[in-house]
């Protein structure tokens, strides 16, 4: 009994720890931060969006600019009877604004 109830007792803390980093949501965060393109942190940001877990999209916004939450939620999900209020993100594509070019310019462009 002596020797078993310090391995219980950090077992337990152990278990608690990982339940509160999971809850936290640090092991989205973590898949987030580790996201190799921008196209994958863009994936993610539209996923949260499209299941409504606003403050997840939130978080992973720079904050620099001092938008609020409440802000963002009013922008995204609409707000006053917009019809954004009514719709649901159903799908979404991501490409890029500016593609570089792999071949050289035709003669004809």
């Amino acid at each position: 009994m002596r020797r078993s109830l310090p391995f219980v007792i950090a077992l337990v803390t152990a278990a608690l720890v990982a339940a509160g980093w999971w809850q936290a949501g640090g092991y989205r965060l973590r898949a987030e931060r580790a996201a190799g393109t921008a196209e994958q942190a863009v994936r993610a940001l539209m996923a949260d969006i499209q299941a409504h877990n606003w403050s997840d999209a939130y978080a992973s916004l720079d904050h620099a600019n001092g938008l609020q939450e409440s802000d963002f939620i009013r922008e995204v999900a609409g707000a006053d009877g917009s019809l954004r209020t009514y719709s649901v993100l159903q799908s979404f594509e991501v490409w890029p604004l500016h593609a570089m070019r792999t071949t050289p310019p035709s003669v004809s462009e």
